[in-house]
């Protein structure tokens, strides 16, 4: 028997890929065991001994805890036992991986998976769960048990989270897979459609007025939130949690550009009028809705007006200035627990705001959430003639046109999302022009 480490990419093209042992056992079976480490390619070629199968001391990878990961599995030829499958804790294994894992977000969602196989477990009362407890009834009743409490395209998600890490375990050995038992699970995703905002919403959201007292208006939190909100629609549903995360900086002469931490792309999204007057609102224009939209004149105003404004600013800093943890947060480098906390701290604070701007406004909407944005600009752009599938899937930073179907990339160009971007304010300002209030047309109470 012999064992050896290895270096494997997800994609050819990729600069990084996962560490792996690989196992002869002398009787032509071999097996691969992932060490669950993500690495450079340059820095394994650069670091690391294939003689002893040990990486050399250095600072730009942490060396140790490597090492000692592979002395301790270099010489487990036990995988070749079946027996161990049988025995093996399917919960362990879970929770050691999930311990692992650098990014808060990937994080947070595999605790919250492993929180209610946990529960599962006391449930039925269950010592343990196996890797050989897994046949169609275990997968069937714990689907049942999710739905108690939980939607079914939340379902969905922790059931992909179990096949993820099923299937890392499956190239370690360690679960050997008779069937595919969630292929015929009924867990086809719902409709959002209580969740967007109709056309009728969205222009009452643009024509709130802040006339009177506008210096007190522009500290309420319901304020930002309305601009929040209509800046995730007009921005092309950008993510909530890049929503928060936007500074200054990202305002370029031509378009906005935003770092999305997801898809570790860039959403390049070119002015619209919508998005320019919602611009000036947050940033204490006075009278926004007066302005005649010219491309250029009303890009080089802007700008002109925000001048003075620090590029590392945040756009909606009024809304972030309780969490100063993330006045640190750069988008080169992976975001820290404390500032992902923050994130879903203002992602709270945001929900119930909207549901008081929805009550405030009498909004028709059912369900208004961080993803109300995002919902409505995808749905308006089903709406349009014109705009394809392909137009929807980047617009969205998506992948792939699968991953928009089931949502139902990135940009295929400025000039195209150019269009896609003046489409809807055009729609959504059809009907509504005469509708908005001039200098002197004011309303006679205050909004907020």
């Amino acid at each position: 028997m012999k064992s050896s480490v290895i270096f494997q990419k997800k994609h050819k093209d990729d600069d990084e890929g996962y560490l792996y042992i690989r196992y002869f056992n002398g009787s032509g079976k071999k097996k691969l065991v992932s060490l669950n480490y993500k690495i450079n390619k340059d820095h394994f070629k650069d670091l690391f001994y294939d003689d002893i199968n040990q990486f050399k001391k250095t600072t730009i990878i942490n060396y140790r805890e490597i090492n000692s990961k592979i002395s301790s599995k270099i010489n487990d030829f036990s995988i070749f036992d079946d027996k161990k499958n049988t025995k093996t804790s399917f919960v362990v294994y879970f929770r050691d991986y999930t311990a692992l894992q650098r990014n808060p977000s990937t994080s947070s969602n595999y605790n919250s998976v492993l929180k209610k196989l946990e529960n599962y477990k006391v449930k039925k009362n269950k010592e343990d769960i196996l890797f050989s407890d897994f046949d169609y009834s275990f997968v069937v009743d714990f689907k049942n048990y999710l739905l108690e409490t939980l939607s079914v395209n939340t379902t969905k998600q922790y059931i992909n989270v179990i096949k993820t890490i099923l299937n890392l375990a499956k190239k370690e050995g360690l679960y050997i897979e008779k069937f595919n038992y969630f292929e015929d699970l009924n867990l086809k995703p719902t409709h959002n459609n209580k969740k967007i905002l109709q056309q009728s919403d969205i222009e009452t959201l643009l024509n709130i007025s802040f006339y009177h007292d506008f210096e007190n208006t522009i500290e309420s939190p319901l304020f930002e939130t309305r601009n929040m909100l209509l800046t995730s629609i007009f921005c092309s549903g950008i993510r909530v949690s890049d929503l928060l995360l936007m500074r200054k900086g990202d305002l370029k002469e031509t378009h906005i550009e935003i770092f999305t931490k997801k898809t570790s792309d860039y959403l390049r999204v070119p002015y619209n009028e919508t998005l320019l007057k919602i611009l000036f609102d947050n940033y204490g224009y006075f009278n926004s809705k007066t302005l005649k939209y010219n491309s250029k004149s009303l890009k080089y105003e802007f700008f002109d007006f925000i001048k003075n404004i620090n590029d590392n600013d945040f756009i909606f800093s009024n809304f972030l200035s309780t969490e100063p943890v993330l006045n640190d947060y750069n988008k080169d480098k992976e975001m820290t627990t404390e500032q992902f906390n923050a994130i879903n701290r203002l992602r709270v604070k945001y929900n119930n705001n909207l549901i008081k701007l929805k009550d405030l406004y009498n909004l028709d909407i059912v369900e208004i959430s961080s993803h109300t944005g995002r919902y409505s600009w995808t749905n308006i752009l089903l709406n349009i003639e014109g705009v394809n599938l392909l137009d929807i899937s980047r617009s969205l930073t998506h992948k792939n046109i699968g991953t928009t179907e089931s949502y139902i990339e990135r940009n295929h160009g400025l000039d195209r999302m150019k269009n896609i971007g003046d489409l809807v304010s055009n729609k959504v300002y059809k009907d509504n022009n005469e509708n908005h209030y001039s200098g002197e047309d004011k309303p006679d109470n205050l909004p907020f």
